[in-house]
């Protein structure tokens, strides 16, 4: 939408890391399966390009710094900043081997670095993890995940303790970046510019925005009752042949007319769950954000709301009079 805009300032937003250049999304995936090298085989984003061995991967990362020199070399600027999304870099390039494989992907563009890393409560992000994982079709909707099982791994939302590990996943990046890469920020809006993740992430830049188009909120949460539509849709499409198609019309309806808080869990249950983070929060604290009494703000929650059938069974009326254009 601001390609043109952004080139004006000079910001190169790279294509090559994008897997569909022409439709988008925009963010850059393709950093995290050209640089994660460290594992035996290839992991579910490597597999969906298509990558079925090592081998492939190898090939792959060549193929990719192939298409940024290109990328670069037809560029009819000298950009000032070049910009790349990814939030894969924490979700799967968890050795310093592979972030410094990351790094040096970039490093033939790029004389410094910076690391703008958003931290949000774990609470917070467990239960924006529970939407994901329901928007890609799991079974249940699990706000807070289980590390008791035999490999300290939740199947449902497919993470782990270290998952959540902020002291680890910043200090992992200060030592493949540098200490004074690393641009630490806390998710939450009296902390944003403009209460505004956009706006501060551009303002840190130095990089003004105002005045150019926004594009609406994407993967926003979902309210209550979308969630258990969601959950009993589910059960019902169970072999469906168009289930994918079904629940992508679904959810698009869902996501502009159902946006807003999550069922969450129960406070004793949130508050039980961040036990098992003050050590790490205490010294991300200490580290970055000295000046505050606590990393983050006490959970002020009621709890999950008691729902029966009659808010589900109105989405159905919606997208049934959607379905046969009435209103």
């Amino acid at each position: 939408m601001n390609a043109g805009a952004l080139k004006d300032r000079k910001v190169w937003v790279p294509r090559a890391l994008v897997v569909d250049p022409i439709q988008g999304p925009y963010a850059h995936p393709i950093l995290s399966t050209a640089s994660r090298l460290s594992i035996q085989k290839p992991d579910d984003l490597q597999r969906r390009l298509g990558l079925l061995s090592m081998e492939m991967v190898h090939e792959h990362r060549m193929s990719v710094m192939n298409a940024l020199t290109l990328e670069w070399d037809a560029l009819a600027y000298v950009p000032s900043l070049m910009i790349v999304s990814c939030e894969h870099i924490h979700s799967r390039l968890r050795t310093a081997n592979d972030l410094a494989h990351a790094k040096a992907l970039l490093a033939p563009f790029c004389a410094s670095f910076r690391v703008v890393v958003y931290l949000r409560p774990q609470w917070e992000l467990a239960q924006s993890t529970a939407i994901t994982a329901l928007r890609q079709g799991a079974a249940e909707f699990k706000p807070i995940p289980d590390f008791e099982t035999p490999n300290g791994f939740d199947s449902v939302l497919g993470v782990d303790f270290e998952h959540f590990d902020y002291f680890n996943l910043l200090q992992r990046l200060e030592d493949v970046f540098g200490p004074d890469a690393i641009d630490a920020r806390l998710y939450e809006e009296d902390e944003l510019r403009s209460n505004d993740i956009v706006e501060d992430f551009f303002d840190r830049m130095d990089c003004p925005i105002a005045g150019l188009p926004r594009p609406r909120r994407e993967n926003t949460s979902l309210r209550p009752e979308a969630v258990l539509f969601l959950l009993e849709l589910d059960k019902h499409l169970t072999g469906h042949p168009s289930a994918d198609a079904i629940r992508e019309r679904v959810l698009s309806f869902l996501s502009l007319a159902y946006s807003g808080a999550a069922q969450a869990a129960s406070l004793d249950d949130i508050r039980r769950f961040m036990t098992g983070f003050t050590a790490s929060n205490e010294a991300v604290r200490r580290r970055w954000f000295p000046e505050r009494k606590a990393l983050f703000s006490e959970p002020r929650l009621e709890g999950p709301p008691a729902l029966n059938d009659g808010p589900m069974f109105k989405i159905f009326v919606e997208l049934f009079c959607r379905a046969i254009g009435a209103n």
